[in-house]
């Protein structure tokens, strides 16, 4: 049997006719064309379904920074109006002292005395009594400084019987100048005499004293024996030596002890009280710290306007916590007793005391 009967069998039995070489690649090219539009659609669906998955979650980012927006706008409206609150309240209580403005006179030449260093700030506070003849007299004088480049507060007596110049008047002891021209006048003499800048003065008297040692609890002082004995030998309170928690009567005594040692001893103790004093009201609960501002406010006279107040308690507030440090003017071998007009008083070296003075001041 020759090969074209078997091609003709072949057939015969399959039913088909074999595909040439040229069909068969057209035929393999068609499917793979097939193949990629298959997965090009495959490609694009998938493609589709990513975005529409991608669209909320943007959504979602944009509504999340959005309420991060909100809520950190609320927090600052918030301490926005704390912040309001608390100046409103302080400006208030700022308001209640008795602010009384210098005459120009006594500004010009208060404010002329340079400051050696702008970090320093001087309340001169004044405390009064009335003698029998009526009049008020400034039985203690301490110059409050506030010094930021040391971080200190410093406390400076001055005697009041000092014997000084007293600007447009004759010479008189230091505690006479408020008598004739009131704290205005005190502050000029201080500035002239011994030249540092005064800033500002407070005056209370002492029943503003007891007041706000009253308001506070109370007080805690260090009484030596010998202050304790005469205490009570000469007053109707009852304290004993060492640590006594002082009402404000109590503290008042203690403060007006004349005739036990000396005057310079009497300074020291008036500035151990103010230092009591300082140290009560930094560990004041703000509720006392607020009760006691409502009861001596109204009762001080200051130069300091409701404004500038409002600052300052905001700025020294946290500088109330400064170590203290004290002297008092005149120094040690820096001034002589002498009899003046029948009066005892302390004459003292102006320039060395001017010069110990800014020492200690500035350091």
């Amino acid at each position: 049997m020759n090969n074209s009967d078997n091609r003709r069998r072949n057939t015969s039995d399959t039913g088909k006719i074999p595909l040439s070489q040229i069909e068969r690649e057209l035929l393999e090219q068609r499917r793979r064309e097939q193949y990629e539009n298959i997965i090009k659609r495959q490609n694009h669906s998938l493609n589709q379904n990513q975005h529409n998955e991608t669209k909320p979650t943007e959504q979602r980012k944009v509504k999340k920074k959005s309420g991060c927006s909100r809520g950190i706008l609320s927090l600052v409206l918030i301490f926005a109006i704390l912040s309001a609150t608390l100046l409103g309240c302080i400006y208030y209580f700022s308001s209640q002292m008795q602010y009384e403005k210098n005459p120009k006179d006594i500004s010009d030449i208060v404010n002329s005395v340079d400051s050696i260093n702008d970090n320093l700030y001087n309340l001169l506070l004044i405390g009064t009594d009335k003698e029998d003849d009526g009049k008020s007299r400034s039985d203690t004088m301490i110059v409050v400084t506030i010094d930021d480049t040391n971080k200190k507060i410093k406390l400076t007596s001055f005697m009041r019987d000092l014997w000084v110049a007293i600007p447009g008047h004759d010479n008189g002891r230091l505690n006479s100048a408020f008598t004739i021209g009131g704290a205005p006048l005190l502050m000029k003499t201080i500035s002239e005499n011994f030249e540092i800048k005064i800033d500002n003065y407070m005056l209370v008297d002492f029943d503003m004293f007891q007041k706000l040692i009253d308001s506070f609890g109370g007080i805690t002082v260090d009484i030596t024996e010998k202050e304790a004995a005469f205490i009570n030998r000469t007053t109707h309170a009852k304290v004993t030596a060492g640590k006594n928690t002082l009402n404000g009567d109590y503290a008042l005594i203690y403060c007006r002890i004349r005739k036990l040692d000396s005057d310079f001893m009497r300074t020291q103790r008036q500035r151990k009280v103010m230092n009591a004093i300082i140290d009560k009201a930094t560990n004041q609960d703000i509720f006392t710290t607020v009760k006691a501002a409502t009861n001596i406010l109204p009762l001080i006279k200051t130069d300091i306007n409701p404004m500038k107040m409002t600052y300052l308690i905001l700025t020294t507030v946290s500088k109330l916590e400064y170590p203290i440090s004290q002297c008092r003017v005149p120094f040690d071998n820096s001034y002589s007793n002498k009899t003046i007009n029948g009066q005892a008083v302390l004459v003292p070296d102006i320039s060395e005391n001017c010069k110990k003075l800014n020492e200690f001041i500035t350091e």
